[in-house]
């Protein structure tokens, strides 16, 4: 007789499908539809596209999850643009008053509603649940007296014209009743009795629970419901691209001034790209600080024009640093402080021509091996398998190999500039090993044993320096 077996728990069953991806190469991450911006506005444009063809009873609606400040919003209202655009409609803002009378207008004087594309946004930390289902009404039925709901003037518009409608922060929600409230509008496309348009597609988007502490779960009826995508924030250059496109469209002057704003950022984090979007960086919990993301350094560069930052120079790096630490905390402003004094070159640029690196002071050397540092670390943590960390080191490492030379072979100077190369490579070192870990180590040990007999001079100052195992931020170093 067969043995009855107990139902594994959610946690069982959870472990158990980790072991699965493991022992075919799969981590819990990698196994999730992760994209970026550019891939996220390519797919919400797809499932438009399929909605419209399908008449949308079929259509889910889509649930992005992603850090805060790595472009979701941005990207929701970017397709919703394009959509409009590519198809031939007028795109329309229900958030901008003036648009939406005269949307109403126009459908009021007979416009045909697909000649228009709507976009809402709505935050659903601000609203009410009248403000997503209507307002209670006595009507007159047969009759009798009924209770219905007046219809919001944005359903309305809904259920008559194509667009999405977009319901942001939906995890961090502490209101319960709100919450269902919009459930409704993402599993019913209504809002209260009123029906939204076959083609309106329904986005929300939300925080991870277990990374920040506003954030909640979402039950799983309505996970189940929706397609579920991990947003990841962009490339540095893919940011720098959209940031250059959306400085263009100013005006004359303005244009200018963020534009030299923009290049100095972009240089910065092209030396430093683990600052470009860090929230997990330290921070003092005694003090509200900022953290650089994407988002955080946009609002950097539209509010900083090329000349508030000279001023600023001239009474310090201090000052550029207190300024920048408003928008992206205090290490990473510290490290953009220091290059605005302390010039180096692009690690690109100093490939083509390492000798660049013979002219540079204490204050260039330790920048420079900081940016290295940081450079591999954003490269290697990019990739999402042990074996493809491995392999992104050792091809870091050895692409960057003419630099670490550069730094492994200069002598120290006598005086308060005394760090010799030995003591950079170590700096390097120690950073690495305590950000990557094993992958690195095995990294080193690969190159290790390719060049034995004939190690590289920076392999050598590993071998004969010891570990630092705690030194200052080269912010303080400089």
């Amino acid at each position: 007789m067969a043995l009855a077996q107990r139902p594994a728990t959610p946690g069982q069953q959870q472990r158990a499908a980790d072991v699965v991806r493991e022992e075919v190469g799969v981590s819990s991450l990698e196994s999730l539809n992760m994209l970026r911006p550019n891939e996220l506005i390519r797919e919400i444009k797809r499932l438009y596209t399929l909605a419209e063809k399908a008449g949308g009873s079929s259509i889910p609606a889509m649930l992005i999850i992603g850090p805060p400040g790595v472009g979701k919003s941005t990207a929701v209202r970017e397709a919703a643009m394009q959509i409009a655009s590519e198809s031939g409609k007028v795109f329309v803002d229900l958030l901008d008053t003036s648009q939406r009378k005269a949307l109403i207008e126009a459908l009021e004087k007979g416009e045909p509603p697909d000649k228009y594309f709507v976009f809402l946004d709505l935050r659903l930390t601000e609203v009410e649940p009248s403000d997503l289902i209507g307002i209670p009404r006595v009507t007159v039925v047969g009759g009798r007296e009924v209770v219905d709901y007046a219809p919001l003037e944005w359903a309305y518009i809904l259920s008559r014209v194509p667009g999405i409608l977009f319901l942001d922060e939906i995890t961090n929600v502490r209101r319960n009743d709100v919450l269902a409230a919009a459930y409704k509008l993402m599993l019913d496309k209504a809002a209260g009795f009123t029906r939204f348009n076959r083609r309106t597609l329904v986005i929300a988007a939300g925080n991870p629970p277990t990374e920040y502490g506003l954030a909640r779960p979402l039950p799983e009826p309505i996970i189940n419901r929706s397609m579920v995508i991990y947003a990841e924030p962009p490339k540095i250059e893919e940011w720098i691209r959209w940031m250059a496109d959306q400085i263009s469209t100013l005006p004359e002057g303005v244009k200018e001034e963020l534009m030299r704003t923009l290049t100095i950022t972009s240089t910065f984090l092209t030396i430093y790209p683990t600052l470009f979007n860090n929230p997990n960086i330290p921070r003092d919990p005694n003090v509200m600080e900022n953290m650089p993301t994407p988002r955080s350094w946009s609002f950097f560069i539209f509010t900083t024009p090329y000349s508030k930052l000279e001023e600023l120079a001239k009474k310090g790096a201090s000052a550029v640093a207190q300024y920048l630490s408003s928008f992206v905390g205090r290490e990473a402003a510290s490290r953009f402080a220091t290059l605005f004094k302390v010039k180096i070159d692009p690690l690109e640029k100093l490939l083509q021509n390492p000798s660049t690196v013979d002219s540079y002071n204490l204050e260039q050397m330790l920048a420079l091996a900081v940016a290295i540092a940081d450079n591999i670390a954003y490269r290697a943590t990019a990739a999402r398998t042990p074996e493809e960390k491995i392999e992104t080191t050792y091809q870091a490492l050895k692409q960057l190999e003419p630099l670490l030379t550069k730094i492994a072979l200069r002598r120290g100077q006598t005086g308060a500039a005394t760090i010799a190369g030995t003591e950079l490579i170590q700096y390097v070192h120690t950073v690495l090993g305590n950000m990557l870990g094993a992958p690195y180590q095995q990294a080193v040990t690969k190159i290790a044993i390719e060049t034995r007999g004939r190690e590289p001079p920076w392999l050598t100052a590993i071998r004969a320096g010891k570990m630092v195992a705690a030194r200052k931020p080269v912010s303080e170093e400089l």
